[in-house]
C-alpha cells in the first residue's frame, strides 16, 4: 500500500470506473441541456402553451358581411355548408348585415294593411298582418315550424298575409331571406323588409326593393288577382225624399275573385298529413327543450282600432278592439 486514499467505498474493478463516469457524463449533459445561463434569462421565450384541442361542433369563422354587392360562387358555397352556425341562433344572422336596424323604406309598410283592405274586400279576400307571428323566435326549428304555418295558412283561405321585419323578428326574417336567397328568389343587397303571401305565391321584398306605397299597392293587388283595382271614392249620396234626409248608398255584393292561373296553382298538403307533419316536428322540438308556439301568434287585422287605455309614468299601454 502506498497510503493513497479513496473517498467512498473501494473500487472493486476497472470496468465499475468506467460505469460510475458514464452516469456522472449523463448527468451533466442533461443538466446543461435544462439550463438557461443567467445572462439569457431575461430573453429567453416563454414555452408556448399546446393549442386548445379544436371541438368538431366548434362554428366556423364569422362569414362575410352580404349587403350592397354580389356574392361569389365560393360565399355561395359556404352559405350553404354552414347553415349548422344557426341551428340553435338563428340572430347570428344579424351580425352579416350592417344595416340591419334600419326599418324604413319608401312603401310605407305601416299602414299596408288597412291601404290594401278596401279593394281585397271587394273581391273576397282579406289582409293580415302576421308579422308577430315571428316574433322572438331564437332556433331554426322554431323558424321552421312558424313559417310551414303560415304557408300552409296562405295556400288554404283567402287571405294575403304580411309579414314585416320589425326590431323583434329581425333574427328570424334575415334566416328566412338566407334561405329563399339560396332558391334563387331573392338577393341580400339589403335586409328584407316585407314579404307577402297569398294562395302558393310569395313575394320578397329587400329594403331596396320596396317601392313607393302607390307602386306597392299596385304590385300586392295584381298579386291576389287582377280583379282588386284600387277602391274608387264613394259617390255622393243622392237619396231620396223622405223629409228625414238622404239614406247611404248599399254596400256593392263582393265579386269574386278570378280564378287562379295555372302557375298559380299549387298541390297543396293534405291537412291530416300537415297535422302529422306539425305534430313529429314538436316532438323532435320537445326532445331538443325548445319552446314550441300553437297559436297565430297574434295575427292582426286591419279593421282593428288601437287606442290608449292607460298610462303609467308616461308609458302607453294601447289595447286591440275590433272595430263593430
Amino acid at each position: 500500500m502506498n497510503g493513497t486514499k479513496t473517498r467512498g467505498r473501494p473500487r472493486e474493478s476497472e470496468g465499475e470506473d468506467e460505469a460510475e463516469a458514464d452516469v456522472e457524463c449523463e448527468r451533466d449533459r442533461k443538466e446543461s441541456v435544462q439550463r438557461v445561463p443567467d445572462g439569457l434569462a431575461a430573453t429567453a421565450p416563454a414555452l408556448a402553451p399546446a393549442p386548445a384541442p379544436v371541438s368538431a361542433s366548434a362554428p366556423p369563422a364569422l362569414p362575410p358581411t352580404v349587403e350592397g354587392r354580389e356574392c361569389t360562387e365560393a360565399e355561395m358555397a359556404a352559405k350553404r355548408a354552414n347553415g349548422a352556425y344557426y341551428l340553435d341562433d338563428i340572430w347570428r344572422i344579424v351580425r352579416e348585415y350592417p344595416t340591419a336596424g334600419v326599418f324604413e323604406c319608401p312603401g310605407e309598410l305601416e299602414t299596408l294593411p288597412r291601404r290594401l283592405d278596401g279593394a281585397l274586400d271587394a273581391v273576397g279576400y282579406r289582409v293580415v298582418e302576421a308579422s308577430a307571428r315571428f316574433e322572438g323566435l331564437v332556433h331554426a326549428t322554431q323558424l321552421a315550424q312558424a313559417w310551414a304555418q303560415l304557408v300552409h295558412d296562405a295556400r288554404n283561405s283567402e287571405t294575403l298575409y304580411l309579414v314585416r321585419r320589425t326590431a323583434g323578428n329581425t333574427g328570424a326574417l334575415l334566416a328566412l331571406q338566407r334561405i329563399e336567397h339560396l332558391r334563387g328568389e331573392c338577393s341580400e343587397h339589403s335586409p328584407l323588409a316585407l314579404v307577402a303571401l297569398v294562395r302558393g305565391e310569395q313575394r320578397l321584398f329587400p329594403r331596396h326593393a320596396v317601392p313607393a306605397a302607390a307602386a306597392l299597392d299596385a304590385l300586392l293587388r295584381e298579386l291576389v288577382g287582377p280583379g282588386t283595382r284600387a277602391s274608387a271614392a264613394p259617390a255622393p249620396a243622392t237619396g231620396t225624399a223622405t223629409g228625414t234626409g238622404t239614406a247611404p248608398p248599399p254596400r256593392p255584393t263582393p265579386t269574386p275573385a278570378p280564378a287562379p292561373t295555372p302557375a298559380q296553382t299549387r298541390i297543396n298538403m293534405p291537412p291530416d298529413l300537415f297535422a302529422r307533419q306539425m305534430t313529429a316536428l314538436a316532438t323532435m322540438m320537445g326532445d331538443l327543450g325548445v319552446q314550441v308556439d300553437d297559436g297565430d301568434g297574434g295575427d292582426v287585422d286591419p279593421r282593428a282600432d288601437v287606442r290608449v287605455v292607460d298610462a303609467t309614468d308616461g308609458v302607453a299601454v294601447e289595447a286591440i278592439e275590433a272595430t263593430p
